[in-house]
């Protein structure tokens, strides 16, 4: 029976510190490549253009875990398919405006005055050199140039989204898959002990015991009826082990098994065990 048990795996979630180091770090990684790419591509400062990648994938990194959230409880495969989608389009353009709002209130206020202070060292070291005074840098807004920054963002983030939301859930299904395998093997797991449960209920040990004893004690008074008595254990173990491997077995072989049973009693109890059957043949 031990042999038979399979190992089952162990789901051991981790903590929440972890995931969100683990997180963290990540972000880090694409941060830190796509800063090297821009500073080499652009020739700007390592800082400068790690600040200009942080505006556009900042409200990401903090907006992700609600992603995560809203793909967790609103699957886009599975049951309700088609109010999850509906969700999902309006979570889309919430987060946009969301991820909007952090830039303009947040991360720009505080990311501009370091991209100021770069352009501005750049400028007035060219300035010195030409004898010329450092100019205050103007500030210009240009609002159709903005409003065309905003719509060429919200296409990348909303593309960004469901790229994410996507990953989200193909991470989402593995998960059930994985727990859906653990519990199908804990199932089987459970069977094989039932089963095993169910042999020893059938065979206990004490009346085996009693059964060997009877049949030592037969070889030497009634060698025939040990002999009959051992064809009748034989049968018994075998009508036991063929049905162990079943759920169900028809009515007829209990039946049978308990003849077995009974005979081997018999021999033990002789004219002290007397047994009547009234068995309707159309139940077995």
């Amino acid at each position: 029976a031990v042999a038979m048990e399979p190992d089952l795996p162990t789901q051991k979630r981790r903590p929440a510190w972890l995931n969100l180091l683990l997180y963290l770090l990540a972000w880090s990684l694409v941060l830190l490549v796509l800063t090297t790419q821009t500073s080499w591509g652009v020739e700007l400062s390592w800082s400068h253009a790690f600040v200009r990648i942080f505006r556009d994938w900042g409200p990401w990194i903090l907006l992700g875990p609600v992603l995560w959230w809203l793909v967790k409880a609103y699957p886009l495969f599975g049951k309700r398919k088609v109010r999850n989608l509906i969700i999902h389009v309006a979570s889309s353009l919430l987060m946009i405006v969301l991820a909007e709002t952090l830039v303009a209130f947040a991360i720009y206020p505080a990311t501009q005055p370091i991209l100021k202070k770069s352009e501005m060292s750049t400028k007035d070291l060219v300035r010195g050199l030409r004898g010329e005074r450092p100019r205050p840098v103007a500030r210009v807004q240009d609002y159709r140039l903005r409003s065309r920054l905003i719509a060429r963002k919200a296409q990348i983030w909303l593309l960004l989204y469901w790229v994410f939301a996507l990953i989200g859930t193909s991470i989402l299904q593995r998960r059930l898959a994985e727990e859906k395998a653990r519990r199908a093997l804990m199932l089987q797991n459970d069977l094989v002990q039932a089963r095993f449960r169910e042999f020893q209920s059938r065979l206990n040990p004490h009346f085996l015991f009693n059964v060997l004893n009877s049949i030592s004690a037969l070889t030497v008074i009634d060698p025939a009826k040990a002999e009959t008595m051992v064809n009748q254990l034989s049968n018994l173990l075998r009508r036991v082990l063929a049905n162990s491997d079943r759920a169900l077995i028809p009515l007829s072989d209990e039946v049978a098994l308990l003849r077995d049973y009974l005979a081997i009693e018999q021999v033990r109890f002789s004219d002290r065990l007397t047994v009547t059957e009234e068995i309707d043949p159309s139940v077995l």
